[in-house]
Parts: C-alpha cells; structure tokens; sequence
C-alpha cells in the first residue's frame, strides 16, 4: 500500500494529498500562493513508523480511527432521529439503535488507524505505527493549541 501525507493550507485551507514514496520536497497552494517545504529524510524507510514530522519537524503524534468525526457524528444524529420518528418510544426504536450501535461497532473494526501531528495536524496514512503513539491526549492537544 502507497503511504500518503495529507494537510490543509493554513491561509485557505486548501487540501493537499501527497502519496509516495518519492514524496516531494516542496508544495505549492496554488490559491494563496504558500509554499509548504517537505523534508523526506524525515519520513524513513517504508517500514519505518513516523517519528519525526516531515513538514514541522513535530515529534509528538496521536492515532485515531481513519473517518471523518464530523460526518460521524451527523450520521448518529439522523440515524437516531429516523428511528424516533420511524418507531416513536417503543422496543422498536430500541432494536433500531442497537442494529446503529452494531454497525458502528463493524466500522470501528474495520477502519484503519492513522497517525496526526499535533502540532500541524498532518495526516499519515500506510504507514507502519508507532508503539510510542497514542490516542489523542487532551493536555498535549491543549498545549500545541494555545501555541499557535
């Protein structure tokens, strides 16, 4: 599987999917006219876990389930509102959360782990993990905030 590093302009929030490897050394946004340097040494070996941010040279990371939060939890809303409006307050609408829950549960199984930067939020997916990383952590998420 190619390994891909994916990031947001920070002026316009333009999208940026590099797969590799090569990976480039330079991105360019086209909209706002930023360019965003890579250092691929950074990136290691292809079975080499992320130690080093090749874009801010961070060395703190956090996994997460590869889905979008936002959409999920949109999802949850309109799957538990169908079902009130489907079913009202009755065993049915019981049944029809537990079928949600267990779809869920499948998606969770199923989807892979990513690694981000908490200091500027790249996503790295196909790479190998990382046993030093964990799941976010609220201090340190905290911290790179208030930085900047």
């Amino acid at each position: 599987m190619d390994r891909e590093i994916n990031f947001y302009c920070r002026a316009c929030g333009n999208g940026f999917l590099l797969a590799g490897p090569p990976f480039p050394e330079n991105s360019h946004c086209e909209k706002c006219d930023l360019d965003y340097p890579l250092n691929p040494r950074a990136i290691g070996a292809p079975d080499d876990p992320v130690r080093i941010c090749p874009r801010c040279g961070g060395e703190e990371f956090y996994i997460q389930k590869d889905f979008n939060r936002n959409l999920g939890l949109v999802i949850t809303i309109l799957a538990a509102l169908s079902v009130y409006l489907v079913f009202g307050l009755t065993w049915k609408s019981l049944v029809g959360l537990l079928v949600i829950a267990a779809l869920d549960a499948v998606l969770y199984h199923v989807l892979p782990l990513i690694t981000l930067c908490y200091r500027c939020k790249t996503i790295f997916r196909g790479f190998p993990l990382n046993p030093d990383h964990q799941a976010f952590d609220l201090h340190i998420g905290e911290t790179y905030r208030k930085d900047g």
